[in-house]
């Protein structure tokens, strides 16, 4: 379907956001660390990654599948 999420390029911006927050050590306490650890991420992001590169193989599975959910 058009509006799968296994479909939008943002999954993968925060499939890579709850990685490295996860990787972070120490691990949040509260919800104002883990927040600011987000904020700090979320800038590490390099500005030149591009979700779409990956995305063109996951709408020819999603195709493959006939609309089916897809692991990514």
């Amino acid at each position: 379907p058009a509006y799968s999420p296994d479909l939008s390029p943002m999954e993968h911006l925060w499939d890579q956001l709850k990685s490295a927050i996860s990787q972070r050590l120490p691990l949040s306490r509260n919800r104002q660390e883990h927040s600011i650890a987000a904020q700090e991420k979320w800038g590490n992001i390099p500005q030149n990654s591009n979700p779409h590169q990956q995305q063109a193989s996951e709408m020819r599975a999603c195709v493959d599948a006939r609309g089916a959910h897809i692991r990514y």
